[in-house]
């Protein structure tokens, strides 16, 4: 949880608000979410491991019932 502390401190940083940390079992993949500051849009990171840095990851599947109707851009998903 490590990373997820990390990345939730620089959102803090930069602005965002009700940043939450709530990486585990049962979060849907959404292990840090924060609101932007303007607009309040919602912002959802999950936070991976993966073996090689800057190589693409495999998106997080889930089914159609649990993604949100008014979902408008696509996962990107890169490994840091």
């Amino acid at each position: 949880m490590a990373f997820e502390q990390l990345v939730a401190r620089l959102l803090r940083r930069d602005g965002w608000r009700e940043v939450t940390v709530s990486g585990g079992a049962g979060d849907l993949g959404a292990d840090v979410t924060a609101r932007h500051p303007g607009d309040g849009s919602l912002l959802v990171v999950q936070c991976s491991a993966c073996a090689t840095p800057g190589a693409p990851s495999a998106p997080p599947t889930s089914s159609a019932s649990s993604a949100p109707s008014s979902t408008t851009t696509a996962p990107t998903t890169r490994c840091m």
